[in-house]
């Protein structure tokens, strides 16, 4: 009994700390700049300013945040959808195993919901010369 409630309450952390990570949307920009991806946050219009991009940077830019926009929105609702089911089952008098497979369930989509932001970095930092690299990354230093 103890080593359930144990249990019941490292879920409940681990729980909290990846809906704190997960939810992204109601959040004031500058409160939560960390809930921000790396595009959102390094690809900004300030930094896009700051930058001096050309025509075509900014186009191929744009392309890629359009060319993501569904799979992100995608698998943002799979998250939400992950997330509400391990709530329930949390809540519910499920297994150990059945609460632990959700958990996984809903990290496996987090991780690929970040790596599609940083793919979407990667090809947009592939796109600009060095001194614009320089520009973009000092900021964060």
């Amino acid at each position: 009994m103890r080593l359930t409630r144990l249990f019941t309450l490292l879920m409940s952390l681990c729980l909290g700390t990846s809906l704190a990570f997960a939810r992204g949307g109601g959040r004031h920009h500058e409160e939560h700049k960390d809930a921000l991806s790396p595009i959102e946050r390094q690809f900004s219009p300030e930094k896009i300013k700051e930058l001096n991009l050309s025509e075509e940077q900014m186009q191929k830019i744009k392309a890629i945040r359009q060319e993501s926009h569904s799979q992100v929105k995608a698998m943002k609702e799979e998250m939400k959808t992950a997330n509400a089911e391990l709530k329930i089952l949390i809540k519910s008098q499920a297994s150990d195993a059945e609460i632990l497979k959700a958990f996984e369930d809903f990290e496996t989509k987090k991780a690929k919901f970040g790596k599609i932001r940083m793919e979407n970095m990667l090809k947009a930092r592939a796109l600009l010369n060095e001194e614009q690299k320089k520009k973009l990354f000092e900021a964060k230093e």
